[in-house]
C-alpha cells in the first residue's frame, strides 16, 4: 500500500521546480524502505519527471534559474543525469540560446556559472569554446589601448569570465587580442622620452586589473616581466 501512495504523490502532486517536498519524502523513506526500492522510486518516478521538465525548459523565457531545481538532486543522480541525456539536453539548449547572446549581457554568467563543476571537463570546455569564447574574443578586439583616455569596458566584461572559462582559452584570447596592442602602446610610449613614473604607474595599473586566477598563469606572468 505504501508504493501506490508514494507514486500518486510524486507523479500527480509533486511539481519538479519545487524539489523540497520530494527531497523531504526521499529523506524520510531512506531508513524505512530497502535500497532497491529507493532506487526504483528515484529512477522510475523522479528521474523521468525531471527529464520531462528539462525537455520543456526554455532558457529564453524561464525566470527560475535551472540549477535551483536540478542541483538538489545531484547527490542522488551523480551519473544518471548524464547517462539519461538530461545534461546533454541542458547543454544543447544553452548552446542554442547563446548563439544570440552578447557579452554585455551578464545574465549568461549567472546561468552558466553553477554548471562548471556539474558538466565534465570535456563538455564544459566544448560549450565554452563554441558559445562563449568567440563572443569574448570579439569583445576584447574592440578594446583600444589609450593611456590618455582609457575605456576599460570591454576588458572588464571579459575578465568577469575569468574563473568560468578554461584558463588556456583565456590565455589564447589575451595573446591574440590584448597583449599585442598593449605591448605596441608601451613600446611607442617608451620610444618617445616619456615620464617614466607615468609609464610605471600605467604598467602597474594594467597589471592590477587582472584577476588573480589570470595574473598567476605562467603565460600572463611572462608578459609582465
Amino acid at each position: 500500500a505504501l508504493l501506490p501512495r508514494i507514486q500518486a504523490a510524486l507523479l500527480h502532486q509533486w511539481k519538479v521546480r519545487d524539489p523540497d517536498p520530494a527531497l523531504a519524502m526521499i529523506e524520510s523513506l531512506a531508513t524505512a524502505v530497502p535500497e532497491t526500492l529507493m532506487r526504483y522510486i528515484l529512477n522510475h518516478m523522479i528521474l523521468p519527471k525531471i527529464k520531462s521538465e528539462v525537455e520543456s525548459w526554455n532558457p529564453r523565457t524561464d525566470t527560475q534559474l535551472l540549477h535551483t531545481w536540478i542541483h538538489p538532486w545531484l547527490p542522488f543522480f551523480s551519473t544518471e543525469f548524464e547517462a539519461h541525456g538530461i545534461l546533454g539536453i541542458i547543454r544543447y539548449k544553452m548552446a542554442a540560446v547563446l548563439q544570440d547572446w552578447m557579452p554585455s549581457d551578464l545574465s549568461a554568467l549567472t546561468v552558466l556559472a553553477p554548471w562548471k563543476k556539474v558538466f565534465d571537463k570535456a563538455n564544459w570546455e566544448a560549450l565554452m569554446g563554441r558559445t562563449i569564447m568567440p563572443k569574448l574574443t570579439m569583445m576584447m578586439s574592440t578594446l583600444i589601448i589609450n593611456p590618455n583616455q582609457q575605456d576599460l569596458t570591454p576588458f572588464n566584461i571579459v575578465m568577469k569570465w575569468a574563473n568560468i572559462v578554461p584558463p588556456h582559452y583565456m590565455v589564447a584570447l589575451l595573446e591574440a587580442e590584448f597583449f599585442p596592442k598593449w605591448v605596441q602602446v608601451l613600446y611607442s610610449w617608451l620610444s618617445s622620452r616619456p615620464d617614466y613614473d607615468e609609464v610605471t604607474k600605467w604598467y602597474l595599473g594594467w597589471k592590477s586589473l587582472f584577476p588573480e586566477e589570470i595574473a598567476e598563469l605562467e603565460a600572463v606572468r611572462r608578459k609582465f616581466t
